[in-house]
């Protein structure tokens, strides 16, 4: 029973959006977390990994941290870029969404009149509208900042070089029941962190799922 329950702990924690079973990064990343410490041909990584492990999953991400802002209210965050699609079939907080839905999804499960109309933003733009930057975020970050389905943030970081700011749309509110995930962690596709960060095609982990 004991062996079970720490093993259930273990999955857990791989499975919360910054680990995996086996996790590919920069000499050093782990313990610093510098910006500059990337897997500079992650494709290449995942092509190799996928040879060798062809049952495996395997996802790309990138971390920043920075500081969001709405007009109610300002606090610092982590975010992590991901590959929405694969991410989905690897991670406890695509499957944690309690309002709205993941970066991927248009309609949410069993959508109600009333959620369609809350979720405005994940419609098809009008033509020649700008794109809307989807993010989702941890119930507690919402409540922080006030804000609900397609309600705007502001996300401050510094990128290599240079200081950035995005304005967000939160199309999901996950619940995971981790007080640090959910009152300080956003989840924003990966390409949209590249661009942000100015990492190029560069990432900060390849993480690796096996069966067993």
């Amino acid at each position: 029973l004991n062996d079970g329950g720490h093993e259930m702990m273990i999955e857990m924690g791989v499975r919360q959006g910054s680990a995996g079973h086996v996790v590919i990064q920069a000499e050093g990343y782990q313990a610093e977390r510098a910006l500059e410490l990337t897997v500079p041909e992650a494709e290449a990584v995942r092509r190799a990994v996928t040879r060798r492990l062809p049952s495996a999953r395997i996802v790309l991400r990138a971390f920043g941290g920075g500081l969001v802002r709405t007009s109610y209210d300002s606090t610092g965050v982590l975010f992590a870029g991901v590959e929405p699609a694969r991410e989905r079939g690897v991670s406890e907080i695509a499957a944690a969404i309690h309002r709205g839905v993941y970066l991927d999804a248009n309609t949410p499960a069993g959508a109600r009149r009333a959620t369609a109309k809350e979720l405005w933003c994940v419609h098809p733009a009008r033509p020649g509208a700008p794109p809307v930057r989807r993010v989702v975020i941890g119930e507690q970050l919402a409540r922080t900042l006030k804000v609900g389905l397609c309600d705007k943030l502001v996300l401050d970081t510094q990128g290599m070089g240079s200081q950035e700011s995005e304005q967000l749309r939160v199309v999901g509110i996950f619940r995971t029941g981790n007080v640090d995930l959910d009152g300080f962690l956003m989840v924003l596709p990966l390409p949209d962190v590249q661009r942000l960060l100015h990492l190029g095609e560069a990432v900060h982990q390849v993480a690796v799922f096996v069966a067993d």
